[in-house]
C-alpha cells in the first residue's frame, strides 16, 4: 500500500523509491543482467549499422537511392 506521500511523489515524478525492496545479492543480480542486456543490444546495434551501411553502398554501386 503506498502513502499519500508516495503516490504525490508518483504523480510529480513518475517513479517512486522503495528502500530495501531487494537484497543486496538480487541488486547484484540485476545490474549484472542489466549489464550484460546493454552489452548486447550495442553489439547489434553496431552490427545492424555496419549491415545497412554495407546496403547503402551496394544500391548506390547499382545506382539505386538509398
Amino acid at each position: 500500500m503506498l502513502t499519500d506521500a508516495q503516490r504525490t511523489a508518483y504523480e510529480r515524478d513518475g517513479f517512486i523509491v522503495v528502500p530495501n525492496v531487494f537484497s543486496p545479492a538480487e541488486i547484484d543480480e540485476l545490474r549484472r543482467v542489466t549489464n550484460e542486456f546493454v552489452r548486447n543490444a550495442a553489439a547489434v546495434t553496431a552490427n545492424d549499422e555496419v549491415s545497412i551501411s554495407k546496403i547503402r553502398i551496394r544500391a548506390r554501386s547499382r545506382g539505386c537511392a538509398g
